[in-house]
């Protein structure tokens, strides 16, 4: 955990926007892109909020998607890309916030 970045709404939409650095598709093992949520202050295993499909799509490409932050309120959240490829080592991006009922 690092530290907080930024604070939002339960049930609010947040606006993710990641680059592929490196396309590193394969037809016959393509991989993707997955969004995590977890609470840091509980014990639960992290929920998946998203799966984009990988597709050859050029190194440095822009994707841009929208999720729904969880109904949970915590000081302390984090919400992980991973990708997937499924041909070279997993790649994270990581940002730590807060989740509150109001502001």
């Amino acid at each position: 955990m690092g530290p907080i970045s930024s604070s939002y709404l339960t049930d609010s939409q947040l606006e993710l926007t990641w680059q592929k650095n490196v396309n590193h598709y394969s037809s016959s093992t393509p991989g993707n892109f997955t969004v995590f949520f977890e609470d840091n202050e509980s014990n639960a295993l992290p929920l998946t909020l998203l799966v984009v499909p990988d597709d050859n799509k050029p190194s440095l490409t822009l994707y841009t998607y929208n999720i729904t932050i969880p109904a949970v309120a915590t000081n302390s959240a984090t919400i992980s890309l991973a990708y997937f490829s499924n041909t070279a080592p997993t790649y994270y991006a990581c940002a730590d916030f807060a989740i509150y009922n109001s502001l």
